[in-house]
């Protein structure tokens, strides 16, 4: 059971972080856009009344999520979006208790307007 729902959460969050990457490279979205649109689904503040960010995604959090632009060439930009840190818990009893460390990278080049 715990297996199945880390498979699930994983290929979750890979297909979230790829979908908005493709769309990131194709609409040339900003830094701070691209980790609101991973962690929320749009690009909007959304804050509390006590100033905290709300969960996201699967529990996701704008901390969890790491976007950079790596320039190493013109022809080569690339988009790297992290995911660390996600909270999973898990109920076998040999590891029962809370895991956080779900790493997932994906990198897609960048597409010249």
């Amino acid at each position: 059971m715990d297996f199945a729902q880390i498979l699930h959460v994983h290929q979750s969050l890979v297909e979230r972080v790829r979908s908005v990457a493709r769309t990131a490279v194709v609409q040339n979205l900003a830094v701070e856009e691209i980790r609101d649109r991973i962690v929320y689904g749009q690009s909007i503040d959304i804050r509390t009344e006590a100033g905290l960010m709300p969960a996201g995604f699967m529990g996701l959090r704008r901390e969890h999520v790491t976007v950079e632009i790596l320039d190493r060439t013109y022809s080569e930009q690339r988009l790297v979006v992290d995911v660390n840190g996600v909270p999973i818990i898990i109920l076998s009893p040999l590891m029962a208790g809370q895991g956080k460390n779900l790493p997932l990278r994906i990198t897609i080049p960048l597409e010249e307007p």
